[in-house]
């Protein structure tokens, strides 16, 4: 199965990405987030879609996977946004990390159930390592919490 690869510009692109973020976390996962979270969190409808969406929907590079025209995986890379990563809204950053400005945090991401079990992650990874290639970025931080899975990596 081969794959394309393809920033995330026009708000039709981010709809669908904010709508497959909807299909897996909210009703694959059942993510239950504070309705007065920071982030601004929330589940919009737009003609009759439901959409996982936020504060940093414009605010950050999208990155998509597609199967010829079906988005079936995405990520997000937010930079510091009035000093802050927006998981410094909920966690502290390392003290090594803590006042950069070159730090960008990895989010929201996710692959549609149909395509677990090929290589769409391994080609949304490569994508997102491609373009901190191409960047100012120091470091990139990811966390992600649904429900009670957590995990939290940085790359240097």
């Amino acid at each position: 199965m081969s794959f394309q690869i393809r920033n995330l510009i026009k708000a039709e692109e981010i709809d669908r990405a904010e709508e497959l973020l909807y299909q897996v976390y909210i009703k694959r996962l059942n993510w239950k987030f504070d309705p007065k979270n920071p982030s601004g969190i929330k589940v919009v409808t737009k003609n009759n879609v439901l959409y996982l969406t936020d504060n940093f929907r414009t605010h950050c590079y999208w990155i998509g996977v597609f199967n010829e025209e079906k988005l079936v995986a995405c990520a997000r890379l937010v930079g510091a946004e009035n000093g802050k990563l927006e998981m410094e809204n909920y966690h502290s950053l390392p003290e090594f990390l803590q006042g950069q400005h070159n730090n960008v945090e990895l989010n929201r991401v996710t692959v549609d159930e149909a395509y677990m079990n090929t290589s769409a992650f391994l080609a949304l990874i490569q994508a997102v390592v491609q373009y901190l290639q191409n960047t100012q970025y120091k470091h990139m931080i990811a966390a992600e919490r649904v429900n009670s899975f957590e995990t939290s990596f940085f790359i240097n």
